[in-house]
This record gives structure tokens, sequence and C-alpha cells, in this order.
């Protein structure tokens, strides 16, 4: 139930190229005119306003071989019969700060709620954003070329998914909601210490990124048994170095649950 509904333009569109990531095949993308690119119908609308409440993520691989590479990812509501209602956008900017763009693949997860709305194209005008975008009519996925034509630069995509904490499994298990994360201190000036505790021995991830979903480093990737556990993680770490304050986000994860804990780093 969803379908290939994008535009090249002049450019190329390939949705079952080499060099996947995993798999067999990824999606290459080159040459497209400024306001095209890769899309996808979704066929009836989906959903997805449980998603964005339970903290989904929008999870894929890119890659791409030019530096300053910008493109834009977004989603479109289903236009209503209502004369004032329009195919409304809600985005997120893809650029060097979210990806460095050296040919290798990198892996991004984007909150859905750090999507912005930006407005809608309809009937040749430009609507601005009225706060309308609904998430419970969600049209198409794109991947576009906003920001100028995309000319020689060559970029590839893989494992393109949302992802989570499986709803009813939260529902069903109460107590699975999360790992009883702690960090302290927190704020903190040079190192925090993250505490948490896994019911069962699995394979555990623990990351931590920015406000803007951009991965900064992984703390841990591996199996670990049952138990309380703790880690240390500063603005250095694994070549990471933050010149200013800000706040993180450090994700704790197994293949059944997720949380997230905010980190607030002050000099």
């Amino acid at each position: 139930a969803v379908l290939e509904s994008g535009s090249a333009g002049n450019g190329t569109i390939d949705y079952y190229s080499d060099g996947a990531q995993a798999g067999k095949y990824a999606i290459y993308w080159t040459g497209s005119n400024q306001y095209t690119g890769p899309g996808f119908n979704f066929k009836p609308d989906k959903d997805l306003s449980q998603l964005v409440a339970a903290n989904y993520e929008f999870d894929f691989w890119v890659k791409g071989d030019t530096p300053g590479t910008k493109f834009q990812i977004r989603f479109l509501d289903s236009k209503t019969t209502d004369a004032a209602d329009h195919p409304w956008r809600i985005c997120f900017d893809i650029d060097q700060t979210k990806v460095t763009w050296d040919g290798t693949w990198q892996h991004l997860r984007i909150p859905l709620k750090s999507f912005f709305e930006t407005g809608a194209w309809d009937n040749n005008a430009w609507y601005n954003t009225q706060g309308k975008f609904d998430w419970k009519a969600v049209d198409r996925f794109e991947i576009i070329a906003e920001y100028g034509a995309l000319g020689s630069k060559k970029i590839w995509f893989d494992d393109i998914k949302i992802t989570g904490t499986p709803i009813t499994s939260v529902i069903d298990n109460p107590e699975a909601k999360s790992f009883d994360a702690k960090a302290y201190p927190n704020p903190f000036t040079d190192e925090v210490k993250i505490e948490y505790n896994l019911t069962k021995s699995d394979n555990l991830e623990v990351c931590v990124f920015d406000l803007n979903g951009r991965k900064l480093c992984t703390l841990f990737a591996g199996y670990q048994t049952s138990g309380r556990h703790e880690i240390h993680w500063n603005p250095y770490h694994q070549g990471f170095v933050s010149t200013t304050e800000g706040i993180f986000v450090c994700r704790i994860s197994t293949s059944e649950k997720s949380e997230t804990i905010k980190l607030v780093y002050k000099k």
C-alpha cells in the first residue's frame, strides 16, 4: 500500500540501485530539478498520530558525495473537500549539520515531533502555514530538492522506516515502558553518569543525539546482561566537542523498547 509517486525532473531516481547499506537494493538520486525528488504515495492514507504521540522516529540511512548538500524530507496530508483546506506540509531539512557528505552511510533517527510545518502549494498558489497539518491523514512522503537543483550531487537512501517502542507492547505490559534511566549530575559541566536497569539480558544500544536528531556518538552497542548498569559521557566523548552549552538526548534501546532522557550541559 505504498506506491512510487516521485518525479526526477531531468535527473534519475533508481529505486533498485546496487550498493545498499543492508539487503539488496538502495534508492539512488541525482540530477533532479528544484522541487522534484523521490516520493511515496500511501494508499490508503496513513494515520500516524499515535506514533507521533508515542515519540516515534523517522529512521533511515543516507550517503552523499558532495559537501554542502541540502534537501528536505516531508509528509503531506490529504486535501479535504473543504475549499479552505490544502495539502499541508510538515518538513525536516537534511544538510551538513546532520550528515557528513563523504560517501559513507550515515544513520539518522529524527523524532516525528521535530518536523515543522511550512505551508501548502495548491492550485498554483502558495499558502502559508496555519497549523492545520493532520497526522491522522498522511497522503504522501517526499524527498525534495527544495533549495535548488540537485545537479551532479549523488545521494543514496536505504532502510527508510518509522520506528519506536511498539505501542501494543507498552499497553500489554506497562512495566516494560522504560529502563528506569537516571542521569546525574544533570545539568552537568564535565561528565554525566547515566544509570539504567535491564530486566533481562539483551542486545542494547546507548546513543547521544542533539536536538536536531543527529547522532553524536554511541556509548554502548552490544550484548549486556540483566541488572543495573551505568555509563559515563562528556562532550569530548569519541571526538565530539561541544563549544557551547546545550541540551542533548540520550536514547537507550533494545529490540523491544526504548527510552530517552534529557542531558543538560553547562560550561
